[in-house]
């Protein structure tokens, strides 16, 4: 293994910072961001600056687009950025207002989805701003500098697509070169939809985002907003952009930009434009091309899946909606198990939790990274999975991917309330008194029996002693002698013996019984969403509900549950008290 970096070595990005370098023999099935990925130097890095080094590591990469198996390559295994670095890209300077936060500032000014911003943007923050120590934790009147996202490439743009596993001999002359479709852009009314005669139409290149310039003399077109793309609620717009987004989000790389080499086993090979033909490279190795007009001849599909068991192809008609898209291209990617639409993922445990959505995607084994990945498409109208429970479901190693992104602010539950907690039955009692606003005492000495003279006084040391009853009450649980609780009871003093009663669930019961609470013996379903939405996620808790005196609700339960299950709760309106003789740490930070 062998270090770069060194000054006239490597021109670009990586000229001021150390890299490690190893000899690689190209395999079977290998493309150049594959090896990049495998060997975990994508991360912090853009692809397309990666591969230009490759270029200039390896003086036989004329074309990075084509590596041949038994091909020995150098490649990049590490890269080490030195701790004193030029800050070579643009920045603004902006001074903290009270209630900003990096997320809210770097979503406004680029319109970051969560995931980049974990993995891409807030690298880069935490390097401009090295006196920001936790990047959760800024203060109004304090200036930091916000890096501008993207950043402006530092090198030539190098085509981002990378050939499969290569044939030994490609003759470069022969190439069959696919013409150009029309991109599939149609937006469609549901409820009045175009005329069979109207024909795609074609639109001008331009920036993401960007609005159509009206026509001359013609009042300029209202934006259409990211919201209205869905395919349930009205308007409909297939594009390349969006499901890209989509696989993005799953983690999966979506090629849109520059050329596509398939060499064919016999000589020559295919070249495809992957603004028209976008692909796939799926984390399992395989790639998906995206026919987005079908304008792929059928025998030309055949002769890429039969040469290239790697390869699939799936053709995307004009009249798609967005879903029917995604709908087939998952499909095409043979993950392990794929749930689709109202088909429910149910986990167990002494928390049960099912989830619906869209589609619920199990991915390929892998070291790390979800167990399951739940895709929702979004409209207007639809009504998003509280942050809490998005939380939990993380928690639970499923993923939530909402497309296009909703507004986590309006989905936040109310702040968790304190966790109460009860390891046994007299904390529990205590508990319950305390929630039920019950005046009682504890310890407090009744007389049991005396007699008409008083010479003579028999009095008992109550556990607990509640005041509101005419001639007050007793919950016991030091284990009062029979005859003694009949004498109790002959001077009209209820009594509850509850010596030695376990577990705690039935003991609670029997507590609510005798101090006349209202009480619904569980388990209990609680549904993050209202009604009998396509997404859902319907939480099964183990417990025991009633109120307290304001009419609050209660759950009291013997599960063991996480802050995030709790602030869901919370959001739902209920309190917890948790029974267990081990409280979880986690429940308690609520």
């Amino acid at each position: 293994m062998g270090k770069g970096g060194r000054k006239g070595e490597v021109h670009g990005f990586l000229q001021e910072e150390g890299f490690a370098t190893q000899e690689y023999v190209v395999q079977e099935g290998d493309w150049l961001t594959k090896i990049l990925r495998k060997k975990g130097v994508l991360q912090n890095y853009d692809a397309d600056e990666l591969l230009e080094v490759l270029r200039q590591l390896n003086d036989s990469l004329k074309n990075i687009n084509l590596i041949r198996p038994g091909e020995k390559i150098v490649i990049l295994v590490k890269v080490m950025p030195k701790e004193k670095e030029t800050l070579k890209a643009p920045y603004h300077t902006y001074t903290v207002q009270a209630g900003d936060s990096l997320h809210k500032l770097a979503s406004e000014r680029y319109g970051l989805s969560d995931k980049t911003f974990t993995k891409r943007y807030l690298p880069l923050l935490k390097k401009y701003n090295p006196t920001v120590k936790d990047p959760d934790i800024i203060h109004p009147g304090q200036k930091i500098r916000l890096p501008v996202y993207p950043p402006p490439s530092r090198s030539p743009k190098a085509q981002t697509s990378v050939s499969p596993s290569i044939a030994r001999d490609v003759d470069t002359r022969s190439r069959v070169t696919l013409a150009d479709p029309r991109i599939v852009m149609r937006s469609f009314d549901l409820e009045a939809r175009p005329s069979e005669s109207s024909a795609p139409q074609t639109p001008e290149r331009r920036p993401p985002g960007s609005p159509v310039p009206p026509k001359p003399n013609e009042p300029a077109p209202p934006v259409r907003v990211h919201e209205n793309r869905f395919d349930d609620h009205g308007m409909v717009i297939v594009l390349a952009e969006d499901v890209g987004k989509v696989f993005s989000a799953m983690g999966e790389e979506w090629v849109d930009q520059g050329e596509h080499f398939i060499p064919m086993k016999s000589g020559g090979q295919i070249n495809l434009s992957t603004e028209k033909y976008p692909l796939l490279r799926l984390q399992q190795g395989a790639t998906v091309i995206v026919d987005l007009s079908s304008t792929l001849p059928q025998k030309m599909v055949r002769l890429i899946e039969s040469t290239w068991s790697g390869y699939r192809v799936v053709s995307i008609s004009a009249r798609d909606t967005l879903s029917a898209a995604l709908g087939k291209i998952l499909h095409a990617c043979n993950y392990p198990k794929i749930f689709k639409r109202g088909q429910p993922l149910e986990l167990g445990g002494s928390v049960r939790i099912q989830v619906t959505a869209d589609w619920i995607v199990v991915p390929p084994e892998a070291d790390r990274g979800p167990r399951f990945m739940a895709i929702s498409l979004t409209g207007p109208n639809t009504t998003p999975l509280p942050d809490s429970m998005v939380d939990y479901l993380a928690l639970m190693g499923i993923e939530v991917i909402e497309y296009p992104p909703v507004n986590r602010e309006g989905a936040k539950g109310r702040k968790a309330t304190p966790v109460q907690a009860a390891q046994d039955a007299n904390s529990l009692i205590r508990s319950v008194l305390n929630i039920t606003g019950r005046p009682h005492r504890v310890g407090h000495k009744v007389a049991a029996f005396s007699s008409q003279e008083d010479d003579f006084e028999l009095v008992i040391q109550a556990d607990f002693f509640l005041e509101n009853h005419s001639n007050g009450a007793i919950i016991d649980l030091s284990g009062l002698d029979a005859k003694v609780v009949s004498l109790l009871n002959d001077r009209g003093v209820d009594v509850l013996s509850v010596s030695g009663e376990t577990p705690l669930l039935p003991l609670l019961g029997k507590v609510l019984k005798f101090l006349h609470v209202k009480h619904e013996n569980g388990p209990h379903t609680f549904r993050a969403v209202p009604g009998e939405a396509a997404t859902n996620v319907r939480v099964t808790v183990p417990g025991v509900v009633f109120r307290n005196p304001d009419g609050g609700l209660v759950l009291a339960t013997s599960a063991s549950l996480p802050s995030e299950m709790v602030r869901f709760l919370s959001g739902k309106g209920y309190q917890v008290l948790v029974l267990s003789e081990t409280v979880p740490g986690r429940a308690q930070k609520g």
